[in-house]
């Protein structure tokens, strides 16, 4: 499994930002994130046993819309084998 990073979908919305909040460097149109549960999700890597490579993905258009409901997001997942 070397060289795969899960890749976690991040639905685009206009509320509850204290939960995950994601916002664009102007400069670099670079994603940063926050929020509760990103704050959680990393203290939980730090303490499995191995490491997990990872990727945030936001569930967006071209437009930065979401790009659907919460079930074609989940619509995405694939076991990757």
């Amino acid at each position: 499994m070397t060289g795969k990073k899960m890749k976690i979908g991040v639905p685009i919305t206009h509320g509850f930002s204290e939960f995950f909040k994601i916002v664009w460097d102007p400069r670099t149109d670079v994603p940063t994130y926050s929020g509760f549960s990103y704050d959680v999700f990393l203290e939980v890597l730090k303490e499995l046993p191995f490491a997990l490579p990872y990727e945030f993905k936001p569930f967006m258009n071209a437009r930065r819309q979401s790009a659907g409901s919460y079930d074609d997001l989940l619509y995405q997942i694939t076991l990757g084998v």
